[in-house]
């Protein structure tokens, strides 16, 4: 009994698994049959879709070429227009052109003819060049001429002051001399000529020069300070040459008043800075 059970209990568990194995083989092909037509399905969607896609793509293309052919004859049109305007602007630019090409040319014989002035003008330039540095040598030589002649101007006033303040000094003496010549003209006349024409002695060597010539009278630059004395007689040289013997008539510390006693024959007129010394030398 108990082995029938168990024998029953494995059949009947056998069975169950065939069925069991029966009813997922059957699943298992409705899944596949399942996948068969969705894959069908999908295929048929797809061709769907291409085909539809396809004359989507024609239609666009085709809007595609009409609009491209639209824009072409626009960018033509465009393009007329843009050549003829610039054909407007290069016949512009060609007149310009040709008016620039004529002031060109004018400005080209403008230039030409500044070139030689300017050529002219330079040589124009180097001649005054040559002339200003003429100019300014003489400019200076006649600078240098104006100061020598200033300085000698200068020292002929210097010379003529001094020969003005010599000649008053004359003047005084001789109107001194004037009054003492009298005096000895009464001597002379009351027969003292030997005491006018007396000789006195010198204790020095006396050397000097004449400074002014007035008539008869000579001024000397020598006097007291040199030991001259009033009545002393010198003689007048130029160079070896005897001009004269002169008296001292009138007698300063540094200066003296001679008289012309005696003349050379050939010694000629006495002359400022004439040489005077002791008669006996």
């Amino acid at each position: 009994m108990n082995t029938l059970a168990k024998a029953l209990v494995v059949g009947v568990t056998i069975l169950a698994c065939l069925t069991l194995g029966a009813v997922a083989a059957t699943f298992s092909n409705i899944d596949k049959i399942k996948d068969y037509a969705v894959k069908q399905e999908t295929a048929k969607l797809a061709a769907q879709r291409s085909q539809k896609q396809a004359v989507v793509e024609r239609e666009v293309a085709q809007d595609d070429r009409d609009q491209k052919v639209r824009q072409v004859k626009d960018l033509r049109d465009q393009l007329d227009e843009l050549v003829g305007e610039k054909k407007a602007i290069v016949a512009s630019y060609k007149l310009d052109l040709e008016k620039r090409d004529a002031q060109v040319i004018k400005l080209e014989g403008r230039i030409a003819e500044n070139a030689l002035a300017l050529k002219n003008n330079s040589i124009t330039i180097k001649q005054d060049d040559v002339e200003l540095r003429t100019l300014r040598v003489t400019k200076l030589d006649l600078k240098k001429r104006l100061f020598d002649l200033q300085k000698t101007l200068r020292e002929e006033i210097a010379e003529r002051s001094k020969f003005e303040r010599l000649s008053r000094e004359l003047k005084e003496q001789t109107v001194a001399l004037g009054e003492e010549l009298r005096e000895l003209s009464q001597v002379a006349s009351k027969g003292a000529v030997q005491g006018e024409h007396a000789t006195v002695a010198l204790e020095q060597e006396i050397k000097g020069k004449v400074t002014v010539v007035k008539g008869t009278f000579v001024q000397l630059n020598v006097g007291k300070s040199d030991g001259l004395r009033k009545g002393a007689q010198l003689t007048v040289y130029k160079g070896d040459t005897f001009r004269a013997t002169i008296k001292i008539v009138d007698l300063e510390e540094r200066s003296s008043v001679g008289e012309i006693l005696v003349k050379g024959e050939q010694g000629g007129k006495i002359q400022v800075n004439d040489s005077v010394m002791n008669l006996s030398k």
